[in-house]
């Protein structure tokens, strides 16, 4: 009799920690649109993302950037949900939910969207309005004879009008000013370090190409990340993908793939500002763990 009430209560407890989950998955499935725009090289415009969590434990975002992971499974944890990048356990995204927005660790933030109208157009057709008897018309009545207008009297003639000054032309504008001169240049190097879970680490950032985005002052920039730890004990070199903006000197790389990978390594991507003097480029790298860089041009 024990065993039975024990196995019952087993199973009463499976079924509310299941329907807990449910719930819990349930709240958070749903699309999201980004705040923030992104610039989209396949349409050359700035555009905002739609991020799509499924009850089904994945998760998609459209438009995909360049070298971003676009799709995945997601899970629950402590803080909130972790999107992972495909069927990897390398995390794009780390997001919390507060009313009906979910904050990703970066600080950037997806609105739920609402839900669409019902269609009216499928409501049941209106009744034809029952015909009424129209009145009979009234009888015309005769016209009645105008009286004639009297001619008006023949006017003074019209005054000259006094001439009115001119006003001044309004001044020209002046032309808006050009995006500043890029720092960045083929062939470059960037020296300094980056801080994650291995602590702090040797970094050279070496720009491969910068290429001019047509009809935007935005540049398209290639570069290699170079890293060593350790005096040699970890050493490794990926591609990075990203963009420069020169009117606020906004520099966003994003991880492409492997050139030399040490083991239990991952791609990571940069987000961060170059220097007015265009000699320093500072920010966060972009992975859970991890935490800011700090590199300086090579002259």
């Amino acid at each position: 009799m024990r065993r039975r009430l024990f196995a019952i209560a087993i199973l009463v407890l499976g079924a509310i920690t299941i329907a807990g989950c449910a719930k819990s998955e349930g709240k958070y499935a749903g699309k999201y649109i980004s705040e923030k725009t992104v610039y989209d090289m396949r349409t050359k415009k700035n555009v905002q993302q739609i991020l799509e969590i499924k009850k089904d434990g994945t998760w998609q975002i459209s438009p995909a950037l360049l070298g971003v992971s676009s799709d995945g499974e997601w899970k629950i944890d402590k803080d909130g949900i972790t999107l992972y990048a495909g069927k990897s356990r390398i995390p794009s995204y780390i997001m919390r939910l507060e009313k009906k927005k979910l904050i990703d660790w970066r600080g950037e933030i997806f609105t739920k969207a609402s839900a669409p109208a019902p269609d009216k157009s499928a409501q049941a057709p209106a009744q034809p309005a029952k015909a009424r008897p129209r009145p009979a018309p009234a009888p015309e009545r005769p016209a009645e004879a105008s009286a004639p207008v009297p001619d008006k009297p023949a006017q003074a003639p019209a005054q000259p009008a006094e001439a009115r000054p001119q006003p001044a032309p309004a001044p020209e504008r002046p032309a808006e000013a050009s995006a500043p001169p890029s720092p960045l240049k083929d062939k470059q190097t960037w020296s300094g370090y980056y801080t994650c879970g291995q602590g702090k680490t040797s970094l050279i950032l070496k720009i491969s190409s910068v290429l001019e985005i047509k009809n935007t002052d935005i540049l398209k920039v290639e570069a290699i990340f170079d890293f060593n730890h350790g005096n040699g004990r970890a050493v490794g070199k990926y591609n990075l993908y990203g963009q420069y903006n020169p009117k606020n000197r906004t520099f966003l790389l994003n991880p492409g793939d492997w050139i030399q990978q040490p083991p239990g390594y991952v791609t990571v991507g940069m987000d961060g500002k170059i220097s007015s003097n265009g000699k320093h480029y500072t920010g966060k790298i972009l992975y859970s763990g991890c935490s800011e860089f700090d590199l300086s041009l090579d002259e």
